[in-house]
């Protein structure tokens, strides 16, 4: 029961995540698929935190939910924080990045999952899980700034034409 849940969820997070980065970010659509993205990030994590079928024990795999949930708090915390109508400096650089580390981080599971599947031992674990975290790493340096500076308010300063 809990297995399924988890990979439910995890492929509605992924299809969410891969829909929030589409489209333009500050919207409510954005934040809607957003907030959907972090219900199912709870409840996988959450459901990840009580399958014990593999080892019977504590592992790895419960370790990297709670980091999992921690990268996902560090993103959606600088959001709900900061004040209604005000863009304070830094706020969305951290909500930007941690939720990109999240959705990363998340897709690195489910390519060591997979990984695993096909050739079943740890090397295959490394492997999928480092490509695509240094996958993700580029898109973060390559992609995420513009979308900041894409997602801020224009001034309020005279429209063209002006003298």
């Amino acid at each position: 029961m809990l297995g399924s849940l988890h990979w439910i969820c995890a492929s509605a997070a992924l299809l969410l995540a891969a829909a929030v980065f589409a489209r333009r970010k500050g919207t409510a659509s954005h934040r809607t698929l957003g907030w959907i993205y972090v219900a199912c990030m709870l409840i996988l994590n959450a459901a990840a935190l009580g399958v014990y079928q593999i080892t019977g024990i504590w592992g790895p795999f419960h370790w990297l939910a709670l980091v999992s949930l921690a990268t996902l708090c560090a993103g959606m915390l600088p959001a709900i924080r900061r004040s209604a109508g005000r863009w304070q400096t830094g706020w969305l650089g951290y909500h930007s990045h941690f939720m990109a580390w999240s959705a990363i981080g998340l897709a690195a599971a489910g390519a060591s999952q997979l990984a695993v599947q096909i050739y079943p031992n740890w090397y295959a674990v490394i492997l999928a899980t480092g490509l695509t975290m240094v996958s993700g790493s580029w898109l973060i340096r390559r992609h995420i700034p513009g979308a900041i500076r894409a997602s801020r308010p224009r001034s309020a300063g005279p429209g063209p034409g002006a003298e």
